[in-house]
C-alpha cells in the first residue's frame, strides 16, 4: 500500500493534486475510506520527501497536493512550530501532576525525566532566539 502511495507521488507533476480517490484505488481501499488514505499517504511522506525530495500538503476535501521545492521551508516552518507547542504540552503535563499521586521511586523518575524536558525546551529556546537573529538579518523586520 504505501510502496503505491510513493509511486503515484513520485511520478506526480509538482503542484498537482492527487484526489482521495486515486490514493484510494491505487492503495487498493475503498473510496470513502478517508483514514485508510491518510495512513497511506502519512506512512509514505517520510519515504517520498528522503528518496524523492517531495512533500504532500493537505488539500481540504479533495486530497493531497505535490508541494513546490519553494514551500519546504514554510512546510517545516509549520512542523516545527507544532513541535514548539507539543514540548509545552509535555512540560505543562509535568509540572502541574499531583506528586502526592506517587511513591517516593516514582517521583524521582518523574523529576528526572522533568529535567531532561526542560534541558530540550531550553536548548529549543536558544534555537529559536538565534533562528530569530538570523531571519533578521536575512529579511530585516517584516
Amino acid at each position: 500500500m504505501r510502496a503505491a502511495v510513493v509511486e503515484l507521488a513520485a511520478r506526480a507533476p509538482i503542484d498537482e493534486t492527487i484526489s482521495f480517490d486515486r490514493f484510494a484505488q491505487i492503495a487498493d481501499l475503498s473510496a470513502d475510506d478517508r483514514e485508510g488514505v491518510r495512513f497511506a499517504v502519512n506512512a509514505a511522506k517520510p519515504i517520498l520527501l528522503r528518496d524523492y525530495k517531495r512533500a504532500l500538503v493537505s488539500v481540504r476535501g479533495e486530497g493531497y497536493r505535490v508541494a513546490l521545492p519553494r514551500e519546504h521551508a514554510g512546510l517545516a516552518e509549520r512542523d516545527k512550530s507544532s513541535s514548539d507547542r507539543k514540548l509545552r504540552q509535555a512540560i505543562a503535563k509535568l509540572e502541574y501532576v499531583d506528586l502526592e499521586g506517587m511513591t517516593q521511586l516514582q517521583r524521582a523518575a518523574h523529576e528526572r525525566t522533568r529535567e531532561a524536558i526542560l534541558l530540550v525546551a531550553h536548548a529549543q529556546a536558544q534555537a529559536n532566539a538565534r533562528l530569530d537573529r538570523l531571519e533578521k538579518a536575512v529579511y530585516g523586520d517584516r
